[in-house]
């Protein structure tokens, strides 16, 4: 008698991705209200297999998301607030769709950027996000300082609190370190995605280089363009191509950011949602606007800045940004100034050996010239 030589099944996502798979366990992170999953099992002797696929569902309203299914058995559903687990069995393919019903035209999202690893402004943010129930969060890059896998553990961790689906963009931060956009990529998001709320697109994309965003990239973001031209559009990215107000220049490449605010007119684009700069700030280019807000918890440049969250509402006539304030501690500039070395002194000890040896021994001596002046002046005659 032949034996059946079962194998793991081949699964593929479009509205999410796969984080990890193994042991006929799935765990899938969603990436918009609408996922489909696609199952495809082989076995030697052609029959359908009998070994139940676990399947996790996490980023979802859970409670409130409608399942179907073609082919097999789905069964042992078990829902909680931002997730979903069933089995499936039974068929070679099987086709999985997860949708969010109460899709309308109007609706509010919470949205932040340049956490830079303050992580009790993210947990404040997520309390507070938890009581307005907005239909999800956009945290737009930088949410770590270095992008080291342990900062991305500590960062998933209170993540998990969020009672309403939690989506990303990349910053220049998070991917700072080696690995670190391996690690976005495999716990977050891929570096790139779109999703649909009704008739509006929203449209992440990866800006974390310093000259923008690359040449494949642009290809993709005309396509999703050209896919939504019938709807509102709505795009978030890290680093805005330009911020007028502070002279900048986010996209070091002049040529990138008019290509970019280019396309952004030709598509009519509604809103442009960046981060970076660690203030609030919006401005309009060619009939596009575009908001900034980079005061999650990162080094604030100016005195007169304060940490904050914006709350958005998608309406029938427009959009309308509220900016909603952090607690924020009282310093000057020079204060300010000696957190951006902070934040960066910390950065290059934990990264680079080298550096760390000539601080170190840049301390030694230090501390060596105070221990002789201190002993001249203790010396009988002087």
């Amino acid at each position: 008698m032949e034996s059946l030589q079962e194998t793991q099944p081949m699964i593929s996502v479009r509205g999410g991705f796969l984080k990890s798979f193994e042991h006929h366990v799935a765990v899938i992170r969603a990436l918009g209200f609408q996922t489909q999953i696609k199952i495809f099992h082989s076995v030697s002797s052609g029959k359908s297999f009998l070994m139940p696929l676990t399947i996790l569902l996490e980023n979802v309203r859970g409670d409130e998301v409608q399942i179907s299914h073609q082919g097999g058995t789905l069964c042992n559903v078990i829902r909680s607030q931002t997730s979903m687990m069933f089995d499936v069995y039974g068929a070679d393919i099987q086709k999985i769709h997860v949708v969010y019903p109460y899709q309308r035209e109007e609706f509010d999202f919470v949205f932040f950027g340049d956490v830079h690893g303050v992580f009790n402004n993210l947990e404040q943010i997520i309390q507070t996000t938890n009581t307005l129930d907005p239909l999800f969060v956009m945290a737009n890059g930088d949410m770590t300082h270095s992008g080291r896998l342990e900062d991305y553990h500590n960062l998933l961790d209170i993540i998990g609190q969020s009672e309403v689906p939690f989506f990303t963009s990349i910053g220049n931060h998070d991917r700072r370190v080696l690995g670190g956009r391996a690690a976005y990529r495999n716990l977050l998001a891929p570096m790139y995605y779109s999703f649909s709320v009704n008739n509006t697109t929203c449209i992440v994309l990866d800006s974390s280089r310093k000259r923008g965003l690359q040449r494949f990239q642009y290809k993709w973001l005309e396509r999703e363009l050209q896919l939504a031209k019938h709807q509102r559009i709505l795009v978030f990215l890290h680093r805005p191509p330009i911020c007028p107000k502070y002279n900048y220049l986010a996209f070091s490449s002049t040529p990138n950011a008019r290509r970019f605010m280019t396309l952004m007119e030709r598509h009519q684009v509604e809103m442009v949602f960046g981060s970076h700069i660690h203030v609030f700030t919006e401005f309009q280019k060619s009939n596009v606007r575009y908001v900034v807000t980079g005061g999650g918890g990162g080094a604030l440049w100016q005195p007169a800045n304060v940490y904050h969250y914006l709350h958005v509402f998608v309406k029938k006539d427009g959009v309308e940004v509220r900016i909603i304030p952090l607690p924020t501690p009282e310093a000057k500039m020079s204060q300010r100034l000696k957190d951006v070395i902070k934040f960066n002194l910390e950065y290059h000890l934990t990264r680079n050996k080298h550096f760390k040896q000539v601080a170190l021994l840049g301390t030694t001596l230090l501390l060596s010239r105070n221990i002789l002046r201190r002993e001249s002046r203790l010396r009988p005659g002087k």
